[in-house]
């Protein structure tokens, strides 16, 4: 499983992540709206973080960023779940899940 650290606390930056096909291919995002959901793992009906995600201006590059908001990660030493689910004309599509370790941090 793909791994992204966070220092504890951290906010105010993008997340980026470029979201691939079964196959590893990068996605082609045109028209789709991106949301990033991030759970404990075993509890994904609590999501701890929920947010629209932007795209790049150019959307076949498969990059969608999230901005880090006060408190989204704020406890020490805890690994996430999480997810980008993609929205295009009603259809609901949830890409290959990864992971988000949160590390201790001064």
């Amino acid at each position: 499983m793909e791994y992204i650290i966070i220092p504890k606390g951290d906010k105010g930056y993008l997340l980026s992540y470029t979201v691939t096909k079964v196959d590893g291919t990068v996605m082609d995002l045109t028209d789709f709206t991106a949301t990033l959901k991030v759970w404990n793992p075993g509890d994904p009906e609590t999501l701890i973080v929920t947010g629209s995600c932007t795209l790049t201006a150019t959307p076949t590059d498969g990059i969608c960023n999230y901005l880090i908001a006060a408190n989204n990660f704020a406890v020490n030493s805890v690994r996430y779940q999480a997810e980008i689910e993609l929205t295009l004309s009603g259809v609901i599509e949830s890409v290959r899940s990864f992971g988000i370790i949160v590390k201790e941090s001064a």
